[in-house]
């Protein structure tokens, strides 16, 4: 999407303001996505063994709790 947005700015389809805006926005909405996504899934400590890497990750449904596998 940025670089959507900047393409256009470089071949004068945006206004360098409007190209401002439009970022400012990208940016705010994926700090909420990102705020979000930290309220969704509960990451656990990074684990190694050997080569291998391990995290336990549980995911808490809204309106039905945690859902053991």
């Amino acid at each position: 999407m940025f670089m959507s947005l900047y393409t256009n700015k470089t071949k004068s389809i945006l206004t360098e303001q409007r190209f401002l805006k439009l970022i400012s926005i990208l940016e705010q909405k994926q700090e909420a996505h990102r705020k979000r996504f930290q309220n969704l899934i509960l990451l656990g400590k990074n684990q190694e063994s050997g080569r291998a890497k391990c995290q336990e990750i549980k995911i808490v449904y809204h309106f039905v709790g945690k859902i053991s596998i």
